[in-house]
């Protein structure tokens, strides 16, 4: 099943498919609070996920996120173990698990698979609740 999650109003913005969750889960947080959302029941169907260079195929279980798009696990942060250049805004994924499943350099996007795809991009501008 999935480890990422996903908020009920960005999967309906983007007109995603909604599935039931392979395993229902109740979902914490960082500091092992529950999320107020409740029990995961959903989750989106496997889509191509796309990072710069980057490419897998990912589900994401969906629950009431306050104003978060998109949380990636920590599982998912362990297996990719991305590097973040704060200042330059860039993300690069160095680990043998992406250099051997994930990265695509040079590859023409035309071969790429059909069906429902994710482009995240770096956030261009710390948000307001997390200023100072």
């Amino acid at each position: 099943g999935a480890t990422q999650t996903s908020g009920v109003q960005f999967v309906k913005q983007h007109r995603i498919a909604l599935l039931p969750a392979t395993l229902p889960l109740n979902v914490v947080t960082v500091d092992g609070r529950k999320l107020l959302g409740g029990q995961v029941v959903q989750q989106t169907p496997p889509m191509l996920l796309k990072i710069g260079n980057h490419r897998e195929v990912i589900s994401f279980n969906v629950t009431q996120l306050s104003d978060t798009p998109i949380v990636l696990g920590m599982s998912w942060l362990d297996r990719h173990s991305p590097s973040l250049a704060w200042y330059q805004r860039q993300l690069t994924f160095g680990s043998s698990y992406c250099a051997q499943h994930c990265i695509q350099i040079g590859q023409d996007e035309e071969g790429q698979e059909e069906g429902q795809q994710l482009h995240l991009g770096m956030v261009q501008a710390v948000p307001h609740k997390y200023k100072g």
